[in-house]
């Protein structure tokens, strides 16, 4: 089965041309591919490049070299043809809520605006109830505004608005770590549980390495802009082989030790 997204070789750094002598890529050299319903996960320490990644694979960006491909089409193709349909079909959930989010919108508009933008159509208020509903929240959250809200049910209306337009992709950027600890388990909870029922290939960026052991099957490890380590997640935490990777893990481990209860089950809708 072809890979839903394929990248191959790609270079980026932010400005124009090669980096200057001495100076790195931003990413180099990136090669990496996602099937449909698939769920990857990205790690590494800030700046290793990671959103900038992601940005580049939902189109946000545009790589310096290298090839990049969703469903079978180079990226750049789509963005000149079919733009709207591109976006659609990747959706990115960024780490902040509050920052995502119009504060002067309510959470009925500002749902409906990639509705209105990408398909050209002005969404029924059944329609965005049954989305908020989805995600777990009541109906009357549709007229409140962001600062009524709190940051776990904020990221909820962030992922009902992204599900809009009925993603084959859906990017989460960190999407936790700007939430509370008690409530970052209720939040991945429910991409899993998303991601099962829809069908959705999940893109989770993170530094969060018990994050990943929980919700991916593949992971690929980023140190410098560079891939220093990809495979199945199990093996890869499990056993790594580069000895970034296994910095990684250690300096994950007292972590998780310290914050167990981090990623338990939780049911309130917080």
């Amino acid at each position: 089965m072809s890979a839903l997204v394929e990248v191959g070789g790609l270079h980026f750094r932010y400005g124009s041309g090669r980096p200057a002598p001495g100076a790195d890529w931003t990413l180099a050299d990136i090669s990496l591919s996602l099937q449909q319903g698939a769920t990857l996960g990205i790690v590494g320490e800030s700046g290793s490049g990671k959103s900038t990644l992601i940005r580049l694979m939902c189109g946000l960006l545009a790589p310096s070299s290298g090839t990049l491909a969703f469903d079978g089409r180079p990226v750049a193709d789509w963005l000149r043809d079919d733009r709207r349909a591109f976006l659609a079909r990747n959706q990115i959930v960024f780490q902040n809520p509050r920052r995502s989010l119009d504060p002067r919108m309510t959470v009925a508009r500002a749902m409906a605006e990639p509705v209105r933008a990408l398909d050209r159509r002005e969404p029924a208020r059944a329609e965005l109830i049954d989305s908020l509903s989805r995600v777990g929240l009541p109906a009357e959250f549709l007229d409140h505004h962001p600062h009524q809200l709190s940051g776990g049910q904020l990221q909820r209306v962030a992922i009902a608005r992204a599900l809009s337009v009925r993603p084959a992709v859906l990017y989460a950027d960190e999407p936790t770590s700007a939430l509370d600890v008690s409530v970052q388990a209720q939040v991945l909870n429910l991409l899993m549980d998303l991601r099962e029922s829809l069908g959705l290939a999940l893109v989770m960026v993170t530094h969060n390495l018990a994050v990943v052991a929980r919700l991916t099957e593949t992971v690929v490890v980023l140190n410098r802009g560079r891939i220093v380590e990809a495979g199945p997640t199990d093996r890869v935490l499990g056993a790594p082989r580069n000895p970034y990777t296994a910095a990684l893990v250690g300096a994950a481990l007292d972590v998780s030790l310290s914050r167990s209860g981090g990623i338990s089950a939780g049911g309130s809708t917080q």
